[in-house]
């Protein structure tokens, strides 16, 4: 629902009515590929974020990255400062990590993040406090489960470390509820948490 412009070798944005939502001071503007609502402004060297719908500026340029956290804005950005260490701010442009991690992956879910430390996935909450280490290759979170990667296989542990669907399967998702899709050998189908198969691994999606 906006353009961008450019003017004197700066670029801004307007709406379509040619109301301008952005004056014409930034080097790029470019969308948050995937995230509505979220445009990346680019000022020095450095980089910030701006709601497209508004014109508000939602982190000022001075950032060296800027990431979507999950699939939507909702859920906040994780921000590069210029020590090189990661942390998350809000769509509301609250601090919910500050920037002291030597990486953050780009998944979430019911308060939780993921720290990487080394080779290991940790599990925090917004105070910074580990859940679970060495939670695996973590894919996806939702609810008390977690979806891990573990030599090219995929399964799924709770918050506290448990197994629930052992590492066995090609590809795992959260569908509903407690069930996942999955593919084994080629083939799709459905099991639940307790890794019951409920739809036979015999279909091609």
């Amino acid at each position: 629902n906006v353009l961008r412009y450019k003017k004197d070798d700066k670029y801004g944005l307007i709406n379509i009515d040619g109301k301008e939502i952005l004056s014409a001071d930034y080097d790029d503007i470019y969308s948050l590929k995937g995230i509505e609502r979220s445009i990346i402004i680019e000022k020095g060297g450095k980089l910030g974020l701006v709601n497209s719908a508004t014109g508000e500026m939602i982190l000022d340029p001075v950032y060296d990255e800027i990431q979507s956290l999950g699939n939507t804005y909702e859920n906040g950005y994780i921000v590069k400062d210029e020590s090189g260490l990661y942390g998350i701010i809000g769509p509301d442009k609250k601090v919910i990590l500050e920037n002291k991690y030597e990486e953050l992956k780009n998944v979430c879910g019911n308060g939780t993040y993921v720290e990487v430390s080394g080779n290991a996935n940790n599990i925090i909450d917004s105070k910074g406090t580990k859940i679970l280490e060495n939670a695996g290759d973590v894919q996806e979170i939702t609810g008390s489960n977690i979806v891990i990667k573990k030599d090219d296989k995929y399964g799924v542990i709770g918050i506290d470390g448990t197994e629930k669907i052992p590492c066995e399967y090609d590809k795992l998702t959260h569908a509903f509820g407690d069930y996942y899709t999955g593919k084994s050998e080629g083939k799709s189908g459905v099991v639940d948490i307790s890794n019951n198969v409920k739809i036979d691994f015999v279909y091609d999606s």
